[in-house]
């Protein structure tokens, strides 16, 4: 193997490898990289892959490289074919020219389609139909709508749905259950959720000893009324006087009440509003009764939660249960499906695992800050010891040099996709220390901006709130060869238009350097990606983005779907007023305003409009001008054709028909990016066709599906390979991107704190918001630790943004933004 690797060092002084790079891919031992911003991540990880291949020997087929996306997955197979090339004409040849051949059949898959992948091939050993096929984000949604609502109307006076109704309305009960299955079932063992919500109520035996503390401090009331007499403290101790005469009456009444909880429910509130001291040094005991109330709230939380989150349980079970028969009838799996079908295998079928460690002989993975547990679980069963399986495979013994990882911590901004940044902190240790390399040397940021991160992201790094050592991201500074680089804080004044502001830098850079390809706006969410790309497109800029929102943030997604509602219910005034102002028929907002006067709703007003060219209202006659009632005329002509047709044309078909016979698609061609803008809605009608592919639904129900869960993010403009144009994107949209000048045009959007109504964390549990108990300690201990791990996620997002930077950053910051948790707020106090 000596010449082999001498050719390979060869190849790596000629490709200019640095030191630390170097280090990591001719470690003998297992290895997790942390490979900060522009560092040469996916060079290095394709270096190691050349070493298994072309040094230690193996065919690609025993080698797997995992990663997150199809495109990056091919990406780094193309890099491969490409570097192997290199080795032509050395004494390398002839194994490089095997793998070449190999390669295009080589594991570098996705997680989710290196499962699938195995399913097919083992489906003995996992239990699954090899037949089966992959459901896409709608398709799964459409499954799950069908399966709640086939399911509730099952089992609609079943005592638990009986119990549920009872406090939260229908449509509070499906979305609680949606969230349910999609951001909680899908990442998580169903048996571990159950037992964390059962767990979660345990009776405290001390309360009734807490209330009769409440009494004795009530017998102080007497001591109160005194020192009102005597003129003491005047501003508060007649407020504590009728405190405790209220909490007198409702103990009262506690005794007589068969049910405790609305009494006790009003006790605590009592509590929780009773006056604070302040200053005053007299009976500062009473205090106490203030901190009495949490215990009231968590006894009460107990009291109504165990029977409520039974019957969400029973209800969820249920509903899955359905779920499963749906999928197995179709022969369908989810991306979840595919990740817990590899697991259930691999804990049933010992011998499933040992082929699995023989087939694949090296295992390397990219973007390992974002995996969960369930892939953990993979990498660390495919690389334990031959031989070996460990009770837990957070103990397995790792064979040695198997495993490559690459990652970096600051970069961790997945977690709405189930990522975990902890786990790569759990990984780290597992490996020991000798595992841990570091790349520290930037190609991509110039020396001033490097600076700039190293004197920022330490303090912005620092916890806001304690969490779990492995939910703490250390930071490791940068480095750089590089020259240049600077950074530019722009400040809005008070009242100042930030698109103009925008607008005005985005000109300015054009101008000073002569590519409007060198710029680009990232922001934290989808809305104001849209509005910026509304702006600037109006000022004929180009522009080019890979999430300019999804579709039902399009203007001309919006006006159809308007245009849609209104066809199926002419009686929605909102949707009806749309239509006559967008393009379809193109009213004036004073014709607008002089049908809605006329009382009896816009359709018939519309009517009767088109009847005659005046018509009164409350004894007055409104004229409408003659282009605006030729505009109504033909507009309710076309809209009653399509009235007659919505119900025989397939909803794909209705979407094309009202384009085309409105003159909306005409209208739009004309308009700037109406290429774009039709595309668009083409792709509207894809989603309508691939939600009616094998069903039957009507129009009302696509409606109420987009209502209930929008358009799927997949859904959205793809690329940014624009030319000469501005990019405008999303922070995650612009992972692993980079850019001569970067504007962070959202500096004072706050952060959005979690107030979904089912919530789980895995150290913390599973939590439902009860209705009608004003405070859930339980439900708010998991909230705060989730937005707590959301706040320092939102840190990172910072950290990726700024060093998408090569050699320019422009912070737009605008007067108050610093106020709450806003990236503008983290920036001032580093």
């Amino acid at each position: 193997m000596a010449g082999e690797r001498e050719g390979f060092l060869d190849y790596l002084e000629r490709e200019g490898f640095t030191q630390e790079q170097r280090e990591a891919i001719l470690a003998p031992c297992n290895v997790i990289v942390e490979a900060g911003a522009g560092t040469g991540k996916t060079k290095t990880l394709v270096a190691r892959y050349l070493f298994h291949v072309l040094v230690e020997g193996f065919s690609p087929s025993q080698v797997v490289a995992l990663t997150f996306t199809e495109k990056a997955a091919q990406e780094m197979k193309d890099r491969v074919a490409q570097e192997l090339g290199k080795f032509l004409g050395t004494s390398l040849e002839s194994r490089a020219l095997r793998a070449l051949e190999a390669v295009v059949h080589a594991p570098i898959k996705t997680f989710h389609g290196f499962a699938a992948y195995l399913l097919r091939e083992y489906p003995v050993e996992t239990g699954v139909d090899p037949a089966f096929s992959v459901l896409d984000e709608m398709g799964e949604g459409l499954l799950l709508e069908e399966a709640i609502n086939g399911y509730l109307s099952a089992h609609l006076y079943s005592p638990a749905l009986s119990h549920l109704l009872s406090r939260w309305n229908i449509f509070q009960l499906k979305r609680s259950l949606r969230l349910f299955f999609t951001s909680i079932v899908s990442e998580s063992e169903w048996d571990e959720v159950e037992r964390a919500a059962l767990e979660a109520f345990s009776p405290r035996p001390s309360f009734h000893q807490e209330l009769e503390k409440v009494r004795a401090l009530l017998a102080l009331k007497e001591e109160v009324e005194k020192l009102l007499v005597q003129g003491r403290c005047p501003g508060l101790f007649p407020k504590v006087l009728s405190s405790m005469e209220m909490l007198e009456y409702l103990f009262s009444r506690l005794s007589h009440e068969e049910d405790p909880v609305p009494v006790l429910t009003r006790i605590a509130r009592e509590l929780e509003n009773f006056p604070s001291w302040g200053r005053c040094r007299y009976l500062r005991e009473l205090e106490a009764l203030k901190r009495l109330a949490p215990l009231v709230w968590e006894w009460l939380e107990t009291r109504e939660g165990e029977g409520f989150y039974r019957s969400f349980m029973e209800v969820a079970r249920g509903v899955g249960s359905t779920l499963v028969r749906m999928k197995t009838r179709e022969g369908v799996l989810s991306f979840s499906d595919l990740q817990k079908g590899l697991i259930r295998g691999l804990r049933r079928n010992r011998g499933l695992v040992e082929e699995l460690k023989d087939r694949f002989r090296r295992l390397l993975v990219d973007e390992y800050q974002d995996t969960n547990e369930f892939q953990r679980e993979v990498v660390c069963r495919i690389c334990e010891e031959r031989g070996e399986y460990a009770p837990r495979y957070q103990e397995a013994g790792l064979e040695d040099g198997k495993l490559f990882i690459v990652g970096d911590p600051k970069q961790s901004i997945y977690a709405f996709r189930g990522g975990d940044v902890a786990v790569y902190a759990r990984t780290k240790v597992q490996l020991g220390e000798g595992a841990a390399k570091l790349l520290s040397r930037s190609f991509r940021s110039g020396s001033s901006l490097v600076e700039a991160v190293n004197a920022l992201f330490p303090k912005v790094f620092s916890p806001s709130v304690p969490l779990p050592e492995e939910y703490v991201v250390p930071f490791s500074p940068l480095t750089t060869l590089r020259g240049g680089g600077e950074v530019w804080v722009w400040r809005l004044e008070e009242g100042e238009d930030y698109l103009q502001a925008v607008s005005r830098l985005v000109l300015g850079l054009e101008e000073r350097r002569g590519r409007w390809g060198d710029i680009a706006l990232l922001v934290r969410r989808n809305a104001t990606a849209v509005e910026l790309y509304r702006h600037l497109s109006s000022l004929n800029i180009p522009l080019v983005s890979s999430t300019t929102g999804s579709l039902e943030e399009r203007r001309e997604v919006q006006d159809l779907l308007l245009y849609l509602k209104a066809l199926d219910n002419p009686a929605d005034n909102y949707s009806v007023a749309g239509v006559l102002l967008a393009p379809f028929v193109g009213v004036s907002h004073g014709t607008l305003l002089k049908l809605s006067s006329k009382g009896v709703g816009l359709y018939r007003a519309w009517h009767e409009a088109v009847k005659s060219s005046t018509f009164s209202v409350q004894g007055s006659t409104l004229n409408i001008e003659q282009g605006d009632l030729e505009a109504l005329a033909h507009g309710l002509e076309v809209f009653q054709g399509l009235m007659e047709k919505k119900d025989k044309l397939t909803i794909s078909g209705l979407i094309q028909e009202v384009v085309k016979s409105t003159g909306y698609g005409a209208w739009l061609a004309r308009q700037p990016h109406g290429d774009q803008a039709l595309a668009n809605l083409d792709r509207l009608a894809q989603v309508a066709r691939r939600f009616q592919k094998g069903r039957l639904f009507t129009l009302s129900e696509f409606l109420i599906y987009l209502d209930h869960w929008g358009l799927s993010s997949r859904e959205v403009q793809e690329g940014v390979e624009g030319g000469n144009a501005v990019a405008i994107l999303t922070v995650h949209a612009a992972k692993g991107l980079e850019f001569p000048v970067v504007i962070l045009a959202e500096t004072w959007s706050r952060f959005r704190r979690n107030n979904d109504p089912v919530l789980y964390d895995p150290q913390k549990g599973f939590a439902i918001k009860l209705p009608g108990v004003d405070t859930v300690p339980h439900y708010g201990e998991v909230k705060a630790v989730k937005d707590a791990k959301g706040w320092e996620e939102e840190k990172r997002l910072l950290y990726v943004a700024f060093t998408r930077a090569m050699d320019e950053v422009h912070l737009i910051l605008k007067s108050g933004g610093h106020r709450g948790q806003t990236w503008h707020s983290l920036l001032k106090e580093a």
